[in-house]
């Protein structure tokens, strides 16, 4: 938009932008520039404000190539077409950002070194998104070759993002940190680029550190994530959602369910995107879970597949998750109202399917985890347990987020395998997830620690301890189904 900006003056984001046919043919420079300057402010508006703009008016924006093409200054056309690909990734249509990005690839060899950097990262992250990681390095390496690309620091902390991007992409999660921390420290140090773009660099990094487990530092930077929006008067914004999204996280993790309850049920959902919606909702459900709520888990659910594989499309890493997501919830559903597992290996065998045709390195141990979930459910398959056993612990050493996951993932299937009178298989899962609590740091009032202590005391043969463990439990849970029978 700078660029765009310095051949016109742009009216105050306030005015509202007039949604009408363009037929000038640019012979009417005054006309040509004030309608170039709507088009600025409703680009602004859109990406840099908490302002409601309509989708059909950035559509129609978008659209409009004549308005666009009319500029004489080939110069603003690529800066409006630019901005207009920044525009549709910020409104999750991927194949959009891409079409626009190819239509000013040759005009991008005579733009600016800011010009060249901003194509690069939004095509990055769109092809990310879309699943296509060998695409996006290929993109990542043309960037690093930008002239200006290492020192000019706001470049540089581009690129630090991207490469963090492709490392979480690839199931590199500690790369990803590191990568993205440098952005963190350029974006806070060197002060360059405006307070959106440098708050949501260390917002990344809060949502990366929250894949590798480091819950406590992830509060610290999505907190400094907000301090830069704060100071800078764009508190209120489009990407301040994922930051809040962060530190609700942070609780569902810790199993806090009832403080992660009411921070998802305060982010604001207004103008949120279908991957973002997506990702509040697996929240959302996850935290149903663990309150009992199953049936509110459900319908919680129910959207995100279509939304999230709708948006990223069918082979991508995020597609595979969320219908793991909605595993999650069925696995809990089916146990608790037949018994035993009846709807998820059609679900299974479609995500390992999209795993062998599109293979997704950051979803291996993942995919193994919900096999052999589904496999100690099986009542016909005699090795289920220990296909379980063998998966929850390949993923407890991945990293230290898959280690609380693990642990998470065994208590419920101990309290599954319960309730359906399988005792001995539900303690020797038991077993596992409570060797791993010296290693997790959770607080009191967690889900998992109120779990892991009625486990222990029922292993141990402490009657005592096992009655104050289960009324503990029940007034931390209410009637949860994973308490019936105890």
């Amino acid at each position: 938009l700078a660029a765009a900006a310095a051949s016109t003056t742009t009216p105050t984001p306030q005015q509202p932008p007039q949604n009408q046919q363009d037929d000038d043919d640019g012979s009417n420079d005054t006309d040509l520039s004030a309608r170039i300057a709507t088009c600025l402010a409703v680009l602004n508006r859109a990406t840099a404000s908490d302002e409601k703009i309509a989708p059909e008016q950035l559509l129609a924006l978008a659209a409009n190539t004549k308005l666009v093409e009319s500029a004489q200054d080939l110069q603003m056309q690529l800066a409006l077409k630019l901005a207009l690909a920044e525009l549709f990734l910020l409104r999750t249509d991927y194949p959009k950002t891409i079409e626009l990005l190819d239509s000013i690839e040759t005009a991008l060899a005579s733009g600016t070194a800011l010009e060249q950097a901003t194509a690069a990262s939004t095509r990055i992250y769109a092809l990310i998104q879309m699943g296509n990681v060998a695409a996006a390095e290929a993109a990542l390496s043309k960037a690093e070759l930008l002239p200006s690309a290492q020192q000019v620091s706001e470049l540089a902390r581009n690129l630090w993002v991207n490469r963090g991007q492709i490392a979480q992409a690839k199931g590199e999660v500690v790369a990803a940190v590191a990568h993205l921390e440098k952005a963190a420290e350029l974006a806070e140090s060197t002060r360059t680029g405006t307070a959106l773009e440098r708050g949501a660099t260390v917002g990344n990094l809060a949502a990366s550190q929250v894949a590798l487990g480091h819950y406590v530092a992830a509060q610290k930077a999505a907190e400094r994530a907000l301090v830069i929006w704060r100071a800078g008067g764009v508190l209120k914004n489009v990407q301040a959602h994922a930051v809040y999204m962060v530190q609700a996280t942070v609780l569902l993790q810790l199993g806090l369910a009832a403080q992660a309850k009411v921070a998802f049920a305060n982010l604001d959902v207004d103008g949120e995107t279908p991957p973002a919606k997506s990702s509040r909702l697996i929240g959302e459900a996850r935290t149903a879970i663990l309150l009992g709520e199953f049936q509110r888990a459900k319908s919680l659910i129910e959207p995100v597949v279509s939304l999230m594989c709708g948006t990223t499309g069918a082979n991508s890493m995020q597609c595979a998750r969320a219908h793991m997501s909605a595993m999650d919830v069925q696995l809990n559903l089916d146990v608790a109202n037949t018994g035993r597992v009846v709807n998820v290996f059609e679900t299974l065998a479609h995500i390992q399917l999209v795993q062998r045709q599109a293979p997704s390195p950051a979803n291996n141990t993942l995919l193994l985890l919900y096999q052999g979930l589904v496999a100690a459910h099986d009542v016909k398959n005699v090795r289920g347990v220990d296909q379980a056993l063998q998966a929850l612990t390949l993923r407890a050493v991945e990293n230290d987020a898959s280690r609380y996951s693990a642990a998470r993932q065994g208590l419920a299937l101990a309290m599954r395998l319960r309730s359906q009178n399988r005792p001995r298989d539900a303690e020797k899962i038991a077993q596992f997830a409570i060797s791993l609590e010296p290693a997790l740091a959770l607080p009191e009032g967690s889900v998992d620690l109120c779990l892991i202590r009625l486990w222990r005391a029922e292993l141990g043969g402490d009657k005592a301890r096992r009655t104050a463990a289960l009324a503990n439990a029940h007034t931390l849970l209410g009637s949860h189904p994973w308490l019936q029978g105890w």
